[in-house]
């Protein structure tokens, strides 16, 4: 029953494993009512399936469709290419190519921008009086190409304000889907970011939901769907790639379910191979020049829940890159899953060298000097108290306190060595030096016992 579910990709409008939420609703009632909308998450949550669907149901009603997958333009490519690769897209899911083409070819004297607009309005809409659909899927991919897209989005955002007073635009809706931000899409900083319309959130499956998916298993079907929802937290494709393993063992014991994912997502390779994994690592630490504040905020996240900061950057990229959501305006890890992948050992070990080398010398800085004029001092003291001594008995107790310095010198760098044990070859050489830094001391003091006329049997009496 492996191939009852899907995991990546696009589910098919009457796909038996595709899960109704709340975003299927919201997003449909927020077409028929011909408002503007966007879907921007994370990826692999069911956006484009979501869309999908929605367009399925609009075609029913009547309502034309035209989806423009904006991979498909390229990125090497010019302005003037890009729209008309949207052009292109948009004549063909309309049965307009040479419509389209000929309204371009007319007017040359237009930007590229503008005469894409021009062709919506002068001529998709008034084709037919049906009611026109327009999703713009993967709109993140904007940020990679060569050439700023802000027209792109003043220009939808100029429909959005027309349709006030231009009947034809009333007919028309447009939604924006993809893996971004509002406001990184708008490469100006000058220009409000694009938030128009109404934002679909698609959240990850509730239990309640996920009932159609024990369908996939049988006996025993939603005994197995609860204990793969306590590992995803209803994460979609998380979800969906654990039902697949556990259907294709045959098995729906809890015990089945857990070495599942273990064998998917905990071994070694993992998050390298896993795709879903793989984009979240790679969003997270290539999400922002400041990766370290970064991944402390995430381990705050991942200790305790803390408080959303509206507008936050950072809190943007981690729920972005989907290791994080959302939840009664804290912010959580997502999912038993990605607590135990990405944890405190892979936060250790992805801090960039520079910082960790920057820490550790900040560690050094406070240490390593408090703790030598610690020691230096309590030598030079000792010496000069030794000298004034006459009796053994008070050169004994002067000897003592340096030994007890030097035995609190050894156990603080011990402590360092152990706090630093897991740490790289970096870390080794730190080790080294303190070593180093404690022979140094025990050979002064050796010194000193020399120059004090300290004999070996008073020495090892008091060790």
């Amino acid at each position: 029953m492996s191939s009852f579910f899907v995991a990546g990709g696009n589910l098919a409008p009457d796909a038996p494993c595709y899960v109704l939420r709340q975003a299927d609703d919201a997003l449909l009632a927020t077409l028929q009512a011909r408002e503007f909308s966007y879907v921007l998450d994370t990826r692999q949550v069911g956006k484009s399936s979501l869309m999908v669907r929605a367009a399925a149901q609009l075609r029913r009603d009547k309502v034309r469709v035209a989806i423009l997958d904006l991979t498909g333009i390229g990125q090497n490519v010019s302005p003037e290419q890009w729209y008309s690769g949207l052009l292109a897209q948009l004549g063909a899911a309309l049965g307009l190519e040479d419509a389209l083409e000929d309204f371009a070819d007319d007017h040359p004297q237009l930007g590229p921008a503008q005469r894409f607009f021009g062709a919506i309005r002068e001529v998709a809409l008034p084709a037919a009086s049906a009611p026109l659909a327009l999703f713009v899927d993967e709109i993140d991919a904007v940020r990679s190409l060569p050439f700023p897209t802000d027209e792109f989005f003043a220009g939808v955002r100029a429909f959005y304000n027309r349709r006030a007073d231009d009947g034809e635009l009333k007919r028309l809706t447009i939604c924006l889907l993809g893996s971004a931000t509002p406001d990184s899409l708008v490469r100006d900083a000058r220009v409000t970011p694009f938030n128009i319309g109404q934002r679909i959130v698609p959240t990850d499956f509730t239990l309640l939901e996920a009932r159609p998916l024990a369908e996939g298993f049988g006996d025993g079907g939603m005994h197995a769907i609860e204990r793969i929802l306590y590992w995803t937290d209803g994460h979609p494709y998380l979800t969906q790639r654990l039902c697949q393993a556990v259907a294709e063992v045959g098995h729906c014991d809890n015990g089945s379910v857990d070495r599942a994912v273990a064998r998917l997502f905990f071994h070694e390779s993992a998050r390298e191979e896993e795709t879903n994994l793989s984009f979240v690592q790679r969003r997270v630490l290539e999400g922002g020049e400041d990766v370290t504040a970064l991944l402390e905020l995430y381990r705050r996240a991942r200790r305790k829940e803390i408080q959303e900061e509206p507008g936050s950057p950072l809190g943007a990229i981690l729920k972005l890159s989907g290791i994080v959501r959302s939840v009664r305006g804290q912010l959580r890890v997502r999912n038993r899953i990605y607590a135990r992948v990405f944890d405190e050992t892979w936060i250790n070990r992805s801090i960039p060298d520079g910082e960790r080398r920057r820490q550790r010398a900040a560690f050094l800085r406070g240490l390593l000097p408090t703790a030598t004029v610690a020691v230096a001092g309590l030598v030079a003291t000792g010496f000069l108290t030794v000298r004034s001594l006459h009796s053994e008995q008070e050169t004994t107790r002067s000897l003592d306190a340096i030994q007890r310095r030097e035995q609190q010198w050894k156990a603080a760098l011990e402590a360092l060595a152990n706090e630093r044990a897991n740490h790289s070859s970096a870390d080794a050489a730190l080790r080294q030096l303190a070593e180093d830094r404690l022979r140094s001391t025990q050979e002064e003091n050796t010194e000193l016992r020399k120059r004090l006329g300290i004999s070996p049997e008073t020495d090892l009496r008091l060790r």
